[in-house]
């Protein structure tokens, strides 16, 4: 998913739940400069990793 400053969507892609973002950014980045080729610069985030004790809680019981 690609927001501007603003926090409107400017394009979305979805994509097999195996496959890492870092692969799909890719392609996604492809696309947006096809549709939006004035843009200058993009940020992004990294990729969330889960902490040591988040892949180890025990189910909730709620």
């Amino acid at each position: 998913m690609v927001v501007d400053t603003f926090g409107l969507l400017m394009t979305v892609m979805v994509t097999p739940a195996g496959q890492p973002d870092r692969n799909a950014a890719r392609e996604l980045l492809a696309r947006l400069r096809m549709l939006h080729p004035q843009l200058t610069l993009i940020w992004g985030d990294f990729e969330r990793k889960p902490s040591h004790s988040e892949a180890h809680l025990p189910p909730s019981h709620s």
